[in-house]
């Protein structure tokens, strides 16, 4: 809550003649006698207020602003109060409407100067001014009507020129060039020569002409290929963010995150966040954070992250618990904080104002110890780019981890299907095949989504009875299933018939999280579910639930 009652400062007469002050850059909010923009147009109506025994009228502030040239730097401008007995002015100004703080003190002397230049002022801030009349008692005005400037910040200058560097890496092609070296063996051809006698002889002649070979010489050109090798990034494609460091210098106070609003560049999956952090951060910890947006907010969050030994002036990589898909296009946000306790992180954005591209929002908390799920915006602000990227594992879809190899399956398929299909848990669902070949199965393999959050699964086989699944043959647990990946189960040996139906069943028992896999849209064989939603084993004996046709699941025995 903002009021106009305040201290009076021990004010000081200070000299017509002196202004211009130097301000601390870091300190966002504080009030002076002296003030940064100036103001042309129209003034505004005075106010009175009553003080002591006597009436002052406020100074009038003008309601426009145009900011001096050289950058931080403004200038103000005022009309002189119109009552007797004023002998001198003070000067507000704070980081909000109507928010300001003691001056620093006592006011330029009236008649002789009702304009001051202010320096030092943070560029892409926006700051509120106002002033007041004082009398030689030391009473005071109420403040004017108040005046307000962004202060504008200097255009980036962006440093990209690195990257030149490698272009010089195809030096080395000429290195083939020796191969001509050979070229030298066609001059053994003569040796025939010395088959004096026969005039024929000469004819050969015309057999030196292959000496042209040496034009496979030129061969050497495709050395070049060796170039494009510098093309793919190191990591991996580039996802999500910005690999340049930016120019302004950000920071926040340990405990407040601050998330910063960016598009996808390429369709992908990434496992690893690299963040910027300045040559003054303090943080002793970092946390990141990766969120799907929300109405142009931070939603989901789809990863988080700690950097336990932070290094400042570097980019910092860290792990991912889980890969993450993200999808061309697609806005997302990357927020980074220092836990409470944890110094104070200092990290590279793009400056506000024209120069930012997109939002950048803050928590209304301040203390926090971890990113948090739900974000409970702050302030706001258009800082991002943030220096931070993902890249990606592998490119979009990655159908890659192909199966186990080629050892011949009894039954089920070894293909990666297109659909992800999942199950609450405690609810377990089984899909039909046919044997392809027989013979004493010992393994049963199940490939798992990337977004499969499943801790434990089981896995069955079942002969078929009348179409549903009839007595368990088979069973086994996975005590730690890997998303994305084919995960393999012992079995006990199980004898299978080419030709004769079975089913593989699944199930992640209650309080193991969510199991996602792979099946086929619709159209397929049969599936079905049980009736019990609380199972914590494969049943006995199966209790249809609902039924599909999205068999083959990705599964199968060998």
């Amino acid at each position: 809550m903002h009021s106009d009652s305040r201290r009076q400062p021990s004010a000081a007469a200070l000299p017509a003649a002196e202004t211009s002050l130097k301000l601390n850059p870091v300190v966002e909010s504080l009030a002076l006698d002296r003030l940064a923009a100036l103001f042309a147009g129209a003034a505004a109506a005075k106010t009175r207020v009553l003080l002591g025994a006597g009436m002052l009228t406020a100074a009038a502030m003008s309601s426009g602003i145009a900011t001096a040239a050289t950058t931080g730097t403004a200038d103000l401008a005022w009309t002189a109060a119109s009552s007797g007995g004023v002998t001198g002015y003070r000067i507000y100004y704070g980081a909000a409407p109507r928010s300001y703080v003691q001056p620093l003190g006592s006011g330029v002397a009236a008649g002789s100067a009702t304009s001051f230049k202010l320096t030092g002022l943070t560029t892409g801030r926006t700051y509120y001014f106002a002033v007041t009349s004082v009398d030689a008692q030391g009473r005071e005005s109420a403040y004017s009507n108040e005046a307000s400037k962004a202060i504008p910040e200097p255009a980036p200058a962006p440093a990209p020129a690195p990257a030149p560097a490698p272009a010089p890496a195809p030096a080395p092609a000429p290195a083939p060039a020796p191969a001509p070296a050979p070229a030298p063996a066609p001059a053994p051809a003569p040796a025939p020569a010395p088959a004096p006698a026969p005039a024929p002889a000469p004819a050969p002649a015309p057999a030196p002409a292959p000496a042209p070979a040496p034009a496979p010489a030129p061969a050497p050109a495709p050395a070049p290929a060796p170039a494009p090798a510098p093309a793919p990034a190191p990591a991996g494609v580039l996802l999500l963010g910005t690999k340049t460091t930016e120019s302004f210098v950000n920071t926040n106070p340990a405990g407040m995150a601050e998330a910063f609003s960016l598009t996808a560049k390429a369709s992908g999956t990434a496992n690893a966040l690299n963040v910027f952090l300045d040559t003054g951060s303090t943080a002793t910890k970092v946390i990141v954070g990766v969120y799907a947006d929300a109405s142009g907010k931070p939603g989901q969050r789809l990863a988080t992250a700690t950097i336990s030994a932070p290094k400042a002036n570097a980019w910092n990589a860290v792990s991912l618990p889980s890969n993450i898909s993200l999808t061309v296009g697609t806005r997302y946000w990357i927020g980074l904080m220092a836990p409470t306790g944890s110094g104070t992180i200092k990290f590279r954005t793009r400056s506000s104002g024209a120069s930012g591209t997109a939002a950048s929002v803050t928590t209304s908390q301040t203390n926090l110890t971890a990113m948090p799920t739900s974000w409970s915006v702050g302030t706001t602000a258009k800082y991002s780019p943030v220096s931070a990227y993902l890249v990606s594992v592998s490119t979009a879809p990655a159908p890659a981890p192909a199966p186990a190899p080629a050892p011949a399956l009894l039954m089920g398929v070894s293909t990666i299907q297109a659909t992800v299909d999942s199950n609450p848990s405690g609810m377990a669902e089984a899909f039909i095949y046919t044997a392809s070949a027989s013979g004493s199965a010992t393994s049963l393999n199940l490939y798992l989504d990337a977004g499969s959050t499943a801790t434990k699964v089981i896995a069955g086989v079942y002969a078929d009875a009348a179409g549903k699944p009839g007595a368990l043959l088979a069973s086994a647990t996975l005590a730690a299933p890997k998303s994305g990946a084919w995960n393999a189960l012992g079995i006990p040996t199980l004898s299978v018939k080419s030709g004769t139906r079975y089913w593989i069943a699944l199930l992640t028992p209650p309080g193991s999280g969510t199991i996602k896999f792979r099946d086929v849209a619709s159209g397929g064989g049969g599936a079905v579910t049980t009736q019990q939603t609380n199972l914590t084993t494969l049943p006995a004996s199966w209790s249809v639930g609902a039924t599909y046709a999205n068999s083959p699941l990705s599964a199968y025995l060998k």
